[in-house]
């Protein structure tokens, strides 16, 4: 389905940003589901979070990243 691909997709470019800016495992994780369209709630409830916790690797992910905000991120 058109979710997977996109899913694939959105996965693999984590990983390239993973490398390139050296995010840890669930930093990468997290960013798949934020490229994947997926929500800071969904991600919290996918992964079994709080989502202070989503929020703090958001930051985190921002921080490495230079950016400071999810729109300027993707």
């Amino acid at each position: 389905s058109s979710a997977k691909i996109i899913d694939g997709v959105a996965v693999e470019q984590a990983g390239t940003f993973a490398r390139r800016y050296g995010l840890s495992p669930r930093e990468r994780e997290i960013l798949g589901y934020l490229l994947a369209g997926r929500s800071r709630p969904f991600i919290r409830d996918e992964l079994v979070l709080s989502l202070n916790t989503v929020n703090t690797h958001v930051r985190n992910i921002y921080a490495k990243t230079d950016v400071h905000s999810q729109q300027e991120l993707l």
